[in-house]
């Protein structure tokens, strides 16, 4: 019980931190954070940090639309994105969840019946920070930009890495 700590303890640090990027990425997004007074060994408190900030990044970027492509889907134009805490039996949940544009099926089912294509993405600036290292880490063989996917037509533009 003495090594018990809230989550609070990490989970404090990233309202400024999805502020920050939304603004960066030109979205609109409230952060809400539940179960911060989940408690979790400080171990575990110290590692979980980066994991989390890399999934909440990961839905500012890919899961929350842009406030106009929300509009037009009918949505409020102010995106939610959860970050919540919970005892579930002896184990404790953290989730990260997104009212957002939600997996593409068309993306998916391009990706399995491509075994070779690693990623695609709409947001090719997000790659193109991170490319050398996917090519390192993944051995990428092609990386392409597209106007147009050509197995896609639905998605306008975009990069798939293809493995080698």
């Amino acid at each position: 019980k003495v090594r018990m700590v809230p989550v609070s303890a990490v989970f404090n640090r990233f309202p400024r931190m999805v502020r920050d990027v939304s603004k960066e990425l030109g979205k609109e997004i409230n952060l809400t954070i539940e179960g911060e007074e989940t408690e979790l060994d400080r171990t575990v408190i110290d590692e979980i940090g980066d994991p989390i900030m890399h999934l909440l990044r990961n839905s500012l970027d890919h899961g929350v639309e842009s406030p106009d492509k929300r509009e037009a889907k009918g949505k409020p134009r102010v995106g939610e994105v959860g970050l919540i805490a919970r005892h579930e039996g002896n184990n404790v949940v953290i989730m990260i969840t997104d009212a957002g544009a939600g997996i593409d099926a068309d993306t998916l089912a391009l990706i399995a019946r491509y075994p070779r294509i690693l990623y695609i993405s709409c947001n090719p600036e997000t790659l193109a920070a991170n490319l050398h290292t996917l090519s390192q880490t993944h051995r990428i063989r092609a990386c392409a930009l597209f106007d147009q996917f050509p197995f896609t037509p639905h998605i306008e533009s975009g990069v798939v890495l293809v493995r080698k």
